[in-house]
């Protein structure tokens, strides 16, 4: 429970911060909120200690990058990560050899771009970030610091989508993949992701993949078996070890019932979401993608994860606009009730274990090798 308590009071306080904004009729209020939600995005993720995974990998590579003149010395395929991930990356060490500095500047990369995105879909901020940090938005801003920002810029690209403008779209595609290769995916986007599909096609796909996932039918094994003999041994014994792994999970778990539950309520009120915004089909078609993905992975449970994260920016507008969906006044509060226990209740679930024991830099935390302890020790405690 205690691990879980600072992201409780996180989430809670955008809960709180977007409904004084609601019910303020004064715009100096609302730019006041506005501003205290983004200082506390960059407060809560930019001060952060080690905390969550990925850091354990990325704080070597940081602490070893060479200087930019000698970064230009070496083949690309020598380079740690994609050029533009890189480029930030070495030039942050170069400017300041400090790994809080890189996260701080990460940061604040990401918080523009998320910022960004909700102004220009006319999101309230505080309301936009609950949901954001809720569907995903922990993970991105502490693990995912390649993905984020390449997810993040694909968001702002959506736009150029709907305005049927290739070149600025291609353009934030291929600036994307340049901090992660996931970039690339969204570049035939271009022809379909717009497009009105038929509701029954969309829920028909859905129904089939929630069958996938809580019958446990492998798909996805069934080719890798049927490819075996082109697979090296290392990569046969990983992925029957992965998948094992995966099966240990229960069908029906908070994550399925959310994606359940989202995947109906979208499909009930699809006329009405398709009417409140030109470009609604978009964010209904990533929802949708999104489910997809994570239900036919299930058996690849972390590919799932990482792949269906790309398109959690249909989450973050359809769960928003949903409210609006409701004629009846009684209607929308009960969804509303309901949307802020799950967002606690899964912030809870998802932040207990003690790898996520949050630390901030200003107020003192652990350092890299006494964090590398902690982690080692802790690591498996939620396995």
């Amino acid at each position: 429970m205690i691990n879980a308590v600072p992201y409780l009071l996180l989430v809670g306080l955008y809960g709180f911060l977007a409904c004084v904004r609601h019910n303020s009729t004064r715009e100096r209020t609302r730019l006041y909120v506005d501003i205290g939600c983004v200082a506390v995005f960059i407060f809560f993720f930019g001060f952060r200690g080690f905390i969550m995974y990925d850091w354990s990998v990325y704080y070597p590579m940081f602490t070893s990058l060479p200087d930019l003149h000698t970064l230009f010395t070496l083949p690309l395929n020598k380079w740690p990560w994609e050029i533009g991930f890189t480029l930030l990356a070495t030039t942050c060490h170069s400017l300041f050899p400090d790994w809080s500095f890189f996260v701080l500047i990460c940061t604040l990369v990401n918080t523009t771009l998320l910022v960004r995105f909700l102004k220009l879909y006319g999101i309230s901020l505080p309301l936009g970030l609950m949901i954001y940090l809720c569907m995903n938005g922990i993970m991105m801003s502490t693990d995912l610091m390649r993905n984020s920002i390449t997810i993040l810029i694909l968001a702002n690209a959506l736009p150029y989508l709907r305005e049927r403008r290739p070149l600025p779209y291609v353009a934030l595609c291929l600036t994307s993949a340049l901090f992660h290769n996931s970039g690339w995916a969204f570049l035939p986007l271009y022809f379909f992701l717009h497009r009105r599909i038929n509701k029954w096609l969309l829920f028909g796909i859905f129904i089939v993949a929630c069958g996938v996932y809580a019958f446990h039918i492998s798909i996805f094994k069934g080719l890798v078996i049927l490819f075996s003999d082109y697979l090296g041994d290392y990569a046969k014994w990983y992925l029957n070890v992965y998948t094992k792994m995966d099966q240990q999970a229960t069908i029906i778990s908070i994550g399925f019932l959310e994606r359940l539950f989202t995947g109906i309520i979208t499909f009930l009120y699809i006329d009405k979401l398709r009417s409140l915004r030109p470009d609604s089909d978009i964010f209904i078609n990533s929802l949708y993608l999104c489910l997809y993905l994570f239900l036919f992975f299930s058996e690849f449970r972390t590919i799932g994860l990482r792949t269906s994260i790309l398109f959690s920016v249909g989450y973050w507008v359809i769960w928003i606009d949903l409210i609006r969906c409701f004629y009846y006044q009684n209607n929308r509060h009960l969804y509303i009730a309901f949307v802020a226990v799950y967002c606690l209740l899964k912030t809870y679930s998802s932040n207990t274990d003690a790898v996520n024991r949050y630390e901030n830099i200003l107020f003192g935390s652990m350092n890299y090798n006494e964090r590398l302890i902690y982690f080692r020790q802790h690591f498996n405690d939620s396995k």
